[in-house]
């Protein structure tokens, strides 16, 4: 019998491969496309970059459910409120790709994301 860990792990994947087509699609509506413009990028055509948004939210799930239904994951050490900087620092993290996605941002700006997920 697997460990407790494989089930929210296979969640996390299955709700992933779900967000992740729509991330394809809502990409595009939206004009979240990345286009190889430079010589570096080696792809043919545009590509979506919802997907770590796609992935954020399948992992943020389901953490969230493990945190609700068992203390497995903290061991009674910790209470389920610490992780929510955790969830917080990643949602900026998430927010500012987003931001710098769509307007290429340059890099002095682009750091500040990282550096208030880092503060929370």
């Amino acid at each position: 019998m697997p460990s407790w860990w494989i089930y929210p792990v296979l969640l996390s994947f299955l709700i992933s491969l779900v967000l992740c087509d729509a991330g394809r699609a809502l990409g595009r509506k939206w004009g979240y496309i990345d286009e190889p413009r430079v010589s570096r990028k080696k792809q043919k055509g545009g590509v979506s970059t919802l997907g770590g948004v796609a992935i954020f939210i399948a992992v943020s799930i389901s953490l969230i459910g493990v945190l609700l239904f068992s203390d497995a994951l903290t061991m009674g050490t910790m209470i389920n409120f610490h992780f929510v900087g955790y969830l917080l620092g990643g949602l900026v993290l998430v927010v500012g790709g987003l931001v710098d996605d769509k307007f290429s941002l340059r890099a002095r700006y682009s750091i500040l994301f990282p550096l208030a997920a880092a503060l929370i």
